[in-house]
């Protein structure tokens, strides 16, 4: 149900993304507490977000990344880059979500304290590495992103099915559209019959037996006596 492609933990906006964001918007919502304006966080303008997208999406046989990163022995980590970025990738096994839970640059050839394999190394053998793990209010960003995915899709699907069904009676007639449930599985939501009326169009041939004359509404004899049928 959820979407499989890759996004970034709070933690990893918080902490790790300080620099090179394409809007402030973002770093603005994240000091504000104001987390629903990051939907969807797979799209939030940076380079190595849009990098682990671009190699984990919604299926796993079009994966593209480096590779495991050797020193994360603790937590399996895929390794991506994207210019001096980099960042590693942990696949839920479960839901199969994929999730950016370390990021940083590569710095002094990889001897730089702040060295982003410096950092895994260090936090593989001395630290916690399950702490960089998503956490219960990533999950719950993840299902609000879910379900107004599906809930769009529904909406959308529903719209469709209405327009396809007035194109089929545009000239009068009754078609049935059935509505099945926004969440996949449970079956129909509802029937809904769409009904129009065919018009029908006659011509009159105007003779002098049935030509009606009648006069402008701003005359006299139309304010106060009405339209007056004239014979020739």
């Amino acid at each position: 149900m959820h979407s499989r492609r890759a996004r970034p933990t709070l933690r990893v906006l918080q902490e790790d993304l300080n620099s090179e964001w394409d809007s402030a918007q973002p770093r603005r919502a994240l000091a504000d507490g104001h987390l629903g304006e990051l939907h969807p966080l797979s799209e939030l303008p940076h380079p190595i977000i849009a990098k682990a997208v671009d190699s984990f999406g919604a299926s796993a046989a079009n994966d593209n990344y480096v590779g495991p990163i050797a020193s994360a022995t603790r937590l399996r980590l895929l390794e991506i880059k994207n210019s001096q970025w980099r960042g590693g990738v942990w696949e839920d096994p479960e839901s199969r979500v994929c999730w950016l839970v370390v990021a940083g640059l590569a710095k002094g050839n990889h001897q730089d304290r702040d060295d982003f394999y410096k950092r895994v190394e260090r936090e593989n053998e001395s630290g916690d590495p399950i702490r960089w793990l998503p956490t219960e209010v990533d999950k719950r960003l993840l299902k609000q992103e879910t379900a107004a995915r599906i809930r769009t899709k529904w909406e959308l699907d529903a719209q469709r099915r209405v327009l396809d069904a007035l194109r089929v009676i545009h000239a009068g007639g009754t078609h049935r559209v059935n509505i099945t449930h926004p969440v996949p599985g449970k079956g129909p939501f509802a029937h809904v019959d769409f009904t129009v009326a065919a018009s029908v169009k006659t011509a009159t041939k105007l003779t002098k037996s049935n030509w009606i004359s009648s006069p402008r509404p701003d005359t006299p004899e139309a304010l106060c006596c009405g339209s007056s049928r004239s014979e020739f």
